[in-house]
């Protein structure tokens, strides 16, 4: 009977155990994706400011040609 106790003890950790190993994975999961939107955002952003950059460029060049 004591050793049928500590079985389902151990069965019992070992289930919680697994419970939170697949809740740590994914919180991993998650935060690989977060840093993964975050690089987005930036790279979008940088292609936004060389957009505009361009803009500036090609517009000085069309109405102030001497510069």
């Amino acid at each position: 009977m004591e050793l049928e106790a500590d079985l389902a003890e151990k069965n019992l950790r070992a289930e919680a155990l697994t419970d939170v190993e697949h809740h740590l994975r994914r919180e991993s999961e998650l935060l690989a994706l977060e840093r993964l939107r975050l690089r987005l955002e930036v790279e979008i952003h940088e292609v936004k400011v060389a957009k505009a950059k361009g803009w500036v460029i090609n517009a000085r060049r069309r109405f102030l040609p001497n510069e």
